[in-house]
């Protein structure tokens, strides 16, 4: 008894956390053609997100965009989710809503994630030979929300090639390696044998149960 009621009022803005890209490795190439694609290479890149909710569970999808795609764009192009349990899962429909057209991640104490991310391309326009991609990766809130609220996108494009039988622009070959790294692990070819600058290519050790 006896207690004052109080009401103060408080001044300012909400500030939420924006995800963003910290680092990244994006190979130079990426396999595509259009408008069909009957020999699709997933594709295997790494980046590091930070400014993420500590601890929080992120629904994801990730996609290729270009220049001049808008920056509520979600792409083109399927996915193959990395989970955590070291499985694949493959899609050609995304969304946040339905199982299995999105994967997870949950962010450290310290709200920052690394991992791998993976992309088939598809028979959209954006594979045509020649154009410089960007990956895009969409974000949840982080508390099971089913909207998408952030897109995160690359500032390393990799050019569309194909597979060819001459050397010229636009044209690569198929590389086959023997390797004693288990299945599902992550490789990225390089152009020298310190494996310095941009690897030309990345993607997983077959068999992933996708291929």
């Amino acid at each position: 008894g006896g207690v004052t009621d109080m009401q103060v009022t408080l001044n300012g803005n909400v500030t939420e956390l924006l995800p963003v890209i910290s680092s990244e490795m994006i190979p130079e190439y990426i396999q595509g053609t259009s408008p069909s694609n009957n020999q699709r290479l997933p594709y295997a890149f790494h980046v590091s997100i930070s400014n993420l909710m500590p601890s929080a569970t992120y629904r994801y999808y990730n996609k290729v965009v270009l220049s001049t795609d808008s920056p509520t764009s979600n792409g083109a192009g399927n996915t193959i989710f990395v989970n955590a349990d070291g499985t694949f899962t493959r899609t050609s429909s995304t969304s946040f809503g339905n199982a299995g057209e999105y994967g997870e991640f949950v962010a450290d104490a310290n709200g920052n994630y690394s991992g791998w991310f993976i992309t088939e391309p598809s028979g959209n326009t954006r594979f045509t030979v020649g154009n410089e991609v960007y990956m895009r990766i969409m974000l949840n809130n982080g508390a099971d929300g089913t909207a998408v609220v952030n897109r995160l996108t690359t500032s390393t494009s990799a050019e569309v090639i194909n597979f060819g039988d001459f050397n010229e622009a636009g044209m690569g070959t198929g590389i086959r390696g023997v390797s004693e790294a288990i299945s599902g692990n992550m490789v990225y070819l390089y152009d020298n044998e310190d494996g310095n600058g941009r690897p030309v290519y990345g993607t997983s050790i077959e068999t992933t149960g996708v291929d």
